[in-house]
């Protein structure tokens, strides 16, 4: 199965054939009609969509493949939500056809619908085209490496898109220095904001690619590369693009493999970004050296010129015992502008060798600071 390109398909419309998407197999629905059908729809569409529902129809008959009515009945709304419909590659292609030249769909989701690297090369081309498209969610699809490099190429040269979910498509550490260049690489129009490489397989070597983009990108104000399997050098990586990079305000690195190693470059983040104000390392290995580093940033921060802007910090789920957890809560004293710090259940990854009333004592002290959000299932102690 292939996907022949924008600039090749005007030759080879009549004879070449893409085969059989698994979409054109399921049972037909009320919502998958016979194109004469739908034709009679096209008059009651405005001028601007058209020509889009047109080509649309158009594309689905030269691969044979079932039209869904929806997107006809649609093409006049701004936000267009088609997830969970198996359309495939080939339905995705003649999707491409559409957006080709749409003018009024601004917002698209596309999330879960088993599209291919076929179908992801066909909507890169289209989102080249189209000039509309603000936001994009692709999650949960099955882009794979070809995939995401049609998708890493897109953002290289992207001039609109300001959102864009890539969750959960099976990409790992080949496509990796793909999307590094992209996000290295200053764009001719900064607009891309918002990406989301959550639940996918970027490990070690990704981390090092991604890292050391970040600390050259001044695009992105957030990131979620949560659910991944970054660590090691890849996790110092990141966090090393982090104190370089002067842009992100909100970055989600939960799920991974933070340590101790990577967590000590977290007061240097804290002392040299000015911008990021919500990190989440939640459900990473980072310790109380990590920790320690933390409180120490925090109480001396105040007093730069340059000071963070840290406002909100989750480090729940790491091996972060409830004496550290007590340091940060002093820490906070000299801190002001710092608004939550979450530390669910840290301690209970710690073996605990305190007396009773030490530990009393402590959660005494951490209740006493409302800004640390700490529950333990040992003497819980919660402020919400």
């Amino acid at each position: 199965m292939s996907y022949t390109p924008k600039s090749k398909l005007a030759s080879t419309r009549q004879d070449h054939r893409i085969k059989t998407s698994v979409a054109t197999e399921l049972p037909r629905t009320a919502e998958d009609v016979e194109v004469p059908e739908l034709l009679a729809e096209v008059p009651r569409i405005s001028a601007p969509a058209r020509h889009g529902c047109e080509a649309y129809l158009d594309e689905c008959q030269r691969l044979d493949v079932v039209p869904v009515s929806y997107f006809v009945k649609h093409l006049n709304e701004s936000v267009v939500s088609f997830k969970h419909r198996l359309l495939a590659d080939n339905g995705t292609v003649a999707l491409a056809r559409l957006l080709e030249v749409n003018n009024v769909i601004t917002e698209l989701d596309l999330s879960d619908n088993w599209i291919g690297d076929v179908g992801a090369r066909a909507l890169a081309d289209a989102l080249q085209l189209n000039q509309m498209l603000a936001k994009v969610d692709l999650s949960h699809n099955r882009l794979g490496l070809e995939g995401g490099r049609a998708m890493a190429e897109f953002i290289e040269t992207n001039e609109h898109v300001q959102e864009l979910a890539l969750a959960a498509n099976y990409l790992d550490d080949r496509v990796a220095p793909h999307f590094a260049r992209a996000l290295a690489v200053p764009s001719k129009r900064p607009v891309l904001q918002r990406l989301d490489l959550s639940s996918n397989s970027f490990g070690e070597k990704g981390g090092i690619f991604l890292g050391q983009a970040l600390a050259l990108n001044h695009e992105l104000t957030e990131l979620d590369l949560s659910r991944n399997s970054i660590r090691m050098k890849g996790a110092v990586a990141i966090m090393r693009g982090l104190r370089d990079n002067q842009h992100l305000v909100k970055v989600s690195l939960s799920h991974n493999g933070f340590d101790a190693d990577s967590g000590k470059i977290l007061a240097e983040v804290i002392e040299s970004n000015t911008c990021l104000q919500e990190l989440d390392l939640s459900h990473n290995r980072l310790n109380d050296e990590a920790a320690r580093a933390f409180a120490k940033s925090i109480s001396s921060v105040s007093s730069r010129t340059q000071s963070s802007r840290l406002r909100v910090i989750n480090l729940s789920d790491n091996l972060i015992s409830i004496e550290a957890v007590a340091g940060i809560r002093d820490a906070l004293r000299e801190n002001t502008s710092i608004e939550s710090v979450i530390l669910h259940n840290t301690a209970n990854n710690v073996a605990q060798s305190l007396p009773r009333e030490k530990m009393e004592e402590l959660h005494r002290r951490i209740a006493e600071e409302p800004r640390i959000m700490y529950e333990s299932g040992v003497a819980a102690s919660r402020n919400l």
